[in-house]
């Protein structure tokens, strides 16, 4: 199993690229999981 696991999004910014490329970067790389360390996007 192919795991993503992107860490330490921060703010606003940080937010939109999670949302914007989490989809293809899943596609493009056959992720079965994927794993966001969020504490710091509030």
């Amino acid at each position: 199993m192919k795991i993503i696991f992107i860490g330490d999004v921060t703010g606003k910014v940080g937010r939109r690229m999670v949302a914007a490329r989490l989809r293809g970067l899943i596609d493009e790389h056959g992720a079965g999981l994927c794993i966001v360390n969020g504490e710091n996007a509030a």
